[in-house]
């Protein structure tokens, strides 16, 4: 009875979102105090994703333990919540963690022959070899997830599973294969009327018109995204098309313009006290700075976007606030400083075992080296920046191939040719040049 009051109240009586999650969890403990886990569970779910929107990964951490203490040994309950253990490290950038986590959750829901159970865990395995720049690794995790999906005649996760192959392909440059994809999630959507997936694809299909300099048709897509989600009521889903219409009117030299998306998309991250949204906002109004040679400002915004990711414990978002921190340190001529930065930046990106990261960080570092006379140092760590995007498939090849072109011009082609064989096997040598070659061409 008490429990059935408090989530009365919850529904009824229109309260701040913390008095609201204050009494749900006294419905939560009312209902394990009457012995009725299920219930229990039920609120459970609902608290930790409020907890999670909020970014309180260490409270909602908290709640998935004491409720993995209820539940039995090889049940569904434990693997569901070992699961949401896993997504809360992969958020935080733990990614051996979240791995942990994932495999118990899916062994579980394999020896429970949960089919559905195990097409997620495939899924989000895929994501953390994603986030790690292990892109074939992912591709054989979705596509086991896609088959599970297919064969359960699981439509909605389906395209889900057609929308993250159109992430690999996106990250990988395989812009052709990447719109395949995302228009085989958008019709399984529009099929389904599910029009908060049609956001996400529309979304994506902007991404790719970015990334390809058509802006107008960027615009036209975000727009089409941000007008569902105004229509939902997906106050999130509005915070991130703010976001990249911001990324547009900045890519556009619009700088004025960019800001004042960047504000909105910021001030309903505040509202809905997301803040792994608002840590995004403030990095990008740190690079609004950066680009207008306003770098106490940038500094300020990446600060301020730093200690929402230390406080929250997201590894990959430090990384990047380290990296943009180094940036600007690196322009104002403070070298030693930026050095710092970046070996921080690194040194999380190897922890986490972020390999596109890790690839940015010794291309950083190169490119720092070879601008302050110390070319020889730089090869080194161009080559293992070029190495690592090339087994991605990632354009970004092409900005090492750049300053390899510098270094080999600094330090004449004798020298150039006695570092790299510090380094390389011969045919690895050869083919560097080569392309070195086509690229100067």
């Amino acid at each position: 009875a008490a429990a059935r009051f408090w989530r009365w109240r919850v529904q009824t009586r229109p309260q701040s979102a913390q008095q609201d999650l204050a009494e749900l969890l006294e419905a939560r403990f009312h209902h394990r105090a009457a012995g009725d886990v299920d219930a229990a569970l039920a609120v459970t779910d609902g608290v930790c994703e409020r907890l999670h929107t909020w970014g309180a990964w260490g409270w909602e951490e908290q709640l998935c333990h004491e409720t993995l203490s209820w539940a039995a040994d090889g049940s569904r309950a434990q693997a569901v919540y070992l699961h949401q253990l896993g997504i809360i490290a992969q958020q935080r950038g733990e990614y051996e963690r979240a791995l942990e986590h994932y495999h118990r959750s899916l062994t579980i829901n394999e020896d429970l022959g949960d089919r559905a159970g195990m097409a997620i865990g495939y899924h989000q395995l895929g994501r953390i070899a994603e986030l790690r720049g292990e892109y074939e690794r992912a591709l054989e995790h979705y596509h086991r997830s896609l088959a599970i999906k297919e064969e359960l005649g699981n439509r909605a996760g389906m395209a889900s599973s057609y929308h993250q192959l159109g992430m690999i392909a996106q990250q990988r440059g395989e812009y052709e294969q990447a719109l395949e994809h995302y228009h085989r999630s958008l019709a399984i959507e529009e099929e389904l009327g599910n029009r908060a997936g049609m956001a996400g694809s529309y979304h994506q299909l902007g991404r790719i018109a970015e990334l390809r300099g058509e802006y107008e048709q960027a615009l036209e897509h975000y727009h089409r995204s941000l007008t569902i989600n105004e229509d939902l009521g997906n106050r999130a889903g509005m915070a991130i098309g703010y976001h990249q219409l911001g990324r547009i009117a900045e890519l556009r030299g619009e700088y004025e313009q960019a800001l004042e998306h960047y504000h909105r998309s910021l001030t309903i991250n505040e509202d809905l006290g997301n803040r792994a949204g608002m840590a995004s906002s403030y990095h990008q109004l740190g690079r609004i700075a950066q680009q207008r040679g306003e770098y106490e400002q940038a500094l300020e915004h990446y600060h301020r976007s730093l200690t929402i990711n230390e406080d929250t414990g997201n590894r990959a978002g430090m990384a990047s606030s380290y990296h943009q921190l180094g940036r600007i340190a690196e322009l104002r001529g403070e070298y030693e400083q930026a050095l710092e930065h970046y070996h921080r930046s690194l040194t999380i990106n190897e922890d986490t075992g972020n390999r596109a990261g890790m690839a940015s960080s010794y291309s950083q570092i190169g490119v720092l080296y070879t601008q302050t006379g110390r070319a020889a140092e730089a090869v080194a760590l161009t080559v293992r920046s070029l190495l690592i995007r090339a087994e991605l498939q990632t354009p970004e090849i092409r900005t090492d191939l750049h300053w390899l072109a510098q270094q080999r011009e600094a330090l004449g082609e004798a020298e150039f040719q006695r570092l790299l064989a510090e380094h390389l096997i011969p045919e690895v040598i050869d083919a560097i040049i080569s392309r070195l070659d086509q690229f100067d061409e």
